[in-house]
């Protein structure tokens, strides 16, 4: 398997989609197939496979490539950062967060945060946005260019039970 990293459509050594090309699989090779996920690409280079090639090495999976927010000053804000901070904040509180959600307007430069708490733990949802806004404001230490808005709702699932965690709208 022959591992690049792609940014932009150029390859790249930093963050970007994997790109994979396997000519093991005689059936159907893929060749520079892009699977959805971004990447960092491990800077050490004299890893050696047990087959004995050189090979680039994942260093960080940093989320999929249709979760995550490009903000104008090159900034970068994947769903991974997003979750961490909900399974942060919901670590401190003793796992009443029940349900949350993302939802990223590229027109109004807002990111909401949605979140749903147990029944019995309504009462603590002040408390818990606060939590969120410091954990954002202390995972990005420059200032970010767009208004976090965080907001304790009753979610709405859909028809099949599922709702998506992160989403963008123009």
């Amino acid at each position: 398997v022959y591992l690049e990293c792609e940014n932009n459509g150029n390859v790249s050594n930093e963050v970007g989609n994997v790109i994979l090309t396997n000519l093991n699989n005689y059936s159907m090779p893929l060749i520079r197939y892009s699977q959805g996920d971004r990447i960092v690409l491990s800077k050490t280079q004299d890893i050696i496979c047990p087959c004995g090639n050189k090979t680039n090495r994942i260093d960080i999976i940093r989320g999929r490539s249709m979760s995550y927010i490009s903000l104008r000053d090159g900034m970068e804000i994947d769903s991974y950062i997003m979750l961490d901070i909900i399974a942060e904040v919901n670590n401190l509180v003793g796992n009443i967060i029940s349900e949350y959600r993302f939802i990223y307007s590229k027109s109004l430069k807002t990111l909401d945060c949605y979140f749903t708490l147990d029944k019995k733990n309504e009462k603590w949802a002040a408390n818990v946005e606060r939590l969120i806004n410091d954990a954002f404001t202390q995972k990005f230490t420059t200032k970010f260019s767009f208004k976090l808005k965080v907001n304790h709702v009753q979610l709405l699932t859909n028809n099949i039970g599922k709702t998506s965690i992160f989403e963008i709208k123009e």
